[in-house]
């Protein structure tokens, strides 16, 4: 974190460097456990289009979905997006860890 209170990672690609700065974490700890909560409008955001996926994803398996090679893909995609919801959150919000409750 700066001085001037922003965050801030740099993305390298072949041929660029990206930094990008943001003002405020999307995801903060939990106060139990390990993982995250939505800080802001973005990480609600997020959070909100991870679980419309998952549901309309969850809706659409087909009836005669009754075997592995039938539901592999709905499990490939729900897997996908949980792993890109994990990237989004540690990229956009504090360091995970494991915690039991508020420091006093």
């Amino acid at each position: 974190m700066g001085d001037d209170g922003e965050y801030h990672f740099t993305i390298v690609s072949r041929d660029r460097m990206y930094t990008i700065y943001m003002v405020k974490k999307w995801f903060v700890t939990k106060t139990y456990g390990w993982g995250w909560v939505p800080a802001t409008w973005q990480g609600w955001a997020v959070t909100a289009l991870y679980i419309v996926f998952i549901t309309w994803d969850t809706a659409h398996i087909e009836a005669a979905a009754n075997s592995i090679p039938d539901v592999f893909p709905f499990v490939s995609r729900v897997f996908l997006a949980t792993i890109v919801l994990l990237g989004i959150c540690f990229f956009t919000g504090e360091k995970p860890r494991w915690r039991w409750g508020a420091k006093t």
